[in-house]
């Protein structure tokens, strides 16, 4: 599926960030997007509880990101983090 269709549904638009709605089934993800269409968080639902959440933190001179983080919900929490080396 695409994220960034513009005919798809999107949740709804708040100080310059977009929310798409993606649903399989009972799993729902949310993307929220910058107004430069730039990825900053995604979350994932199923049956109305969160099972993850991940960060994106974009650098402002090129399009690569510098720092993923991502948070797993669940019987044990999981923590991830990703920096980029220069």
């Amino acid at each position: 599926m695409d994220v960034y269709n513009r005919n798809s549904k999107t949740g709804f638009s708040k100080s310059k960030q977009k929310t798409y709605e993606l649903i399989n089934g009972k799993q729902k993800r949310y993307f929220l997007v910058t107004a430069s269409n730039k990825l900053t968080t995604q979350a994932t639902f199923l049956n109305k509880k969160k099972t993850s959440k991940i960060t994106y933190l974009c650098d402002a001179d090129n399009t690569t990101y510098s720092q993923i983080k991502s948070l797993q919900y669940g019987l044990v929490k999981i923590k991830i983090e990703l920096n980029k080396i220069e």
